[in-house]
């Protein structure tokens, strides 16, 4: 019995202490199961927050469609950028010189060329309108440069202004965009540019030159099969390049202008649209007389309205300064005397550019200025060799940074512009494609001033000093 008692007990104290393991178990399990919950919340949480961060990083370019950012960068990164506005300035200014110095030295051999109507040049001394993009022809070579090495690294950054030694001028282009596009962004202004490889899908770029160009010139890269399917690839960098121009470079590649031995092609698209500070009745424009070079008088469709704006008059030129309604860009327009016309054109470089935007002044007066528009496709190639870049084009090029296996040169560079001035403000566009294969292969107050000569036109940058379209209107009822 007493054996009987203590074995009952014994029983007693065994469920006891199993009941009370069981108790901390659940209770281990609840407080396990309440911390999973708080672990659970908080990765939500977390993921959230990182949802939020990351749509304030840069977002990533896909390697399959080209990059259509204006300029790549988010919002918050934009205002990043403009707080530092001064610091962007001083490198951007650098950079401007550089475009404007090539600027001019590729406009005088634009006035030297004959024409060419196999090759598709439609430039004729002393009587074809001319625009063009330094901006664009400027950036394009300077990716080009990022593939070059040696002789002819040496020769491309020369001809573009670039010390040979210098590290930093990818970085300047980076900078010199952020500072031109975020702070001229508005309503009322439209300024953007996009960069694209196009590579033949069988041939693999060096990545520290995609990376150079992502980086600095936010170019995407694209596959394209060149050697099979030329024509389709040839329409779709044509559609693309529409696309990012608003349709004003229609077909920057013609039929036939590819080969099947491209193994790249860089391409670059700029658009602009700006109205002016002043509006312009259309009411007021009708036709009125405009004297060409031979001194013959024609009827064109010009614009009148009484402004306050800075102009400046000497014994050559009568020189206006028309600005957009962001203030920040403006229409320059020069137009020398009919016997100063060929004078002046020899004349114009950087300095003298200068030096005549530093003696406007703010007037009031009575304009009367043309409607035109211009569209001009050339092929600077032979321009670029006399200007000093001549080994990219034949069997000495050197693109070792560009591919692995060195045996490719620049076939072909071709370069479309188009602008257009009314009543509204200015349109403007422009392309630049680089096809690159295998080898082997003061004065007193004006009353009234009217554009009624022929006269040159930069659309530039007021604070960074660079042009971005360039020209001359010999005749506004013609647009090439």
């Amino acid at each position: 019995m007493l054996n009987l008692k203590k074995l009952t007990f014994k029983l007693v104290l065994l469920l006891f202490a199993l009941s009370s393991g069981c108790k901390d178990k659940i209770q281990s399990l609840d407080k396990n199961k309440n911390s999973a919950k708080t672990d659970s919340q908080a990765t939500k949480n977390k993921l959230k927050t990182d949802n939020q961060i990351a749509k304030t990083k840069k977002p990533k370019i896909s390697k399959n469609k080209p990059n259509s950012n204006l300029i790549g960068i988010s919002k918050n990164q934009s205002d990043k950028y403009k707080n530092l506005d001064k610091k962007l300035l001083n490198k951007a200014k650098k950079t401007a010189t550089r475009i404007n110095n090539f600027s001019f030295k590729l406009y005088h051999e634009l006035t030297k060329i004959k024409p060419q109507f196999n090759s598709g040049l439609q430039v004729f001394k002393e009587t074809i309108n001319l625009v063009f993009s330094p901006w664009s022809l400027h950036m394009s070579l300077s990716m080009l440069a990022a593939g070059a090495q040696g002789e002819t690294f040496r020769e491309i950054v020369k001809v573009l202004g670039i010390p040979a030694k210098s590290t930093s001028y990818h970085e300047d282009y980076k900078q010199f965009n952020l500072n031109l596009i975020l702070n001229s962004a508005s309503e009322k202004f439209l300024l953007k540019q996009s960069n694209s490889i196009w590579v033949e899908k069988s041939c693999q770029l060096k990545s520290t030159f995609a990376r150079t160009l992502n980086k600095n010139y936010q170019s995407s890269v694209s596959p394209l099969d060149f050697k099979t399917k030329l024509e389709k690839s040839r329409r779709t960098i044509n559609q693309i390049v529409k696309k990012q121009t608003n349709g004003k470079i229609a077909e920057i590649l013609a039929p036939d202008s590819l080969k099947q031995f491209t193994k790249s092609v860089l391409t670059n698209a700029i658009y602009l649209k700006a109205r002016w500070s002043q509006k312009i009745e259309k009411h007021r424009s009708r036709k009125r007389p405009f004297y060409l070079l031979n001194g013959k008088k024609i009827q064109v469709t010009s614009m009148n309205k009484e402004v306050l704006v800075k102009t400046y008059r000497n014994k050559e030129i009568t020189a206006i300064d028309l600005p957009y309604e962001n203030k920040r860009f403006s229409l320059l327009v020069m137009m020398p005397s009919l016997s100063e016309f060929s004078k002046v054109e020899k004349k114009l470089s950087t300095e003298y550019l200068n030096n005549i935007i530093g003696s406007l002044q703010k007037k009031s007066f009575n304009l009367y200025l043309p409607k035109f528009k211009i569209d001009l496709k050339i092929n600077p190639r032979n321009m670029l060799k006399k200007m000093g870049i001549t080994s990219a084009f034949g069997m000495k090029a050197d693109f070792g940074k560009m591919f692995s296996r060195d045996n490719v040169l620049v076939n072909s560079i071709v370069h479309k512009a188009f602008i257009e001035i009314d009543e509204t403000g200015t349109e403007a566009a422009a392309a630049t494609v680089v096809a690159i294969s295998t080898k082997g292969i003061p004065m007193p107050n004006t009353k009234i001033v009217k554009i009624n000569r022929p006269f040159f036109f930069f659309l530039r940058d007021r604070k960074s000093g660079v042009i971005l379209f360039a020209g001359r209107q010999l005749n506004p009822n013609n647009s090439n």
